[in-house]
């Protein structure tokens, strides 16, 4: 199978052998949208080994804030940390949610 092809940064143009006759594949087709989902997933990902990283944060601090007692600036700490971690939790749902879309 062979197709017209134009290098799009010289302007030239060609024909491009895309199978051959046994079945190999030389060269795929990609559109700008196969590109952009790429570089998106791409960026999801990264985005969600971030919030892992944040959440594992969130677990190590709680642990060491178990000592804490009920007043002062340790126990205050402890609370802010429990009401941000289902954010967190809910962010990296939805991350996961549009990566699987």
């Amino acid at each position: 199978v062979r197709i017209e092809c134009t290098v799009v940064s010289s302007g030239k143009t060609g024909f491009v052998t895309m199978q051959g006759n046994q079945g190999t594949k030389f060269i795929e087709l990609i559109s700008p949208f196969t590109i952009f989902s790429e570089e998106v997933d791409k960026v999801i990902e990264d985005a969600l080994k971030s919030l892992t990283k944040v959440a594992g944060f969130f677990t190590t601090k709680g642990k060491e804030l178990l000592n804490a007692g009920k007043e002062g600036p340790l126990a205050e700490a402890r609370t802010e940390l429990g009401k941000l971690r289902p954010k967190v939790s809910a962010a990296q749902e939805k991350l996961r949610k549009l990566k699987l879309n």
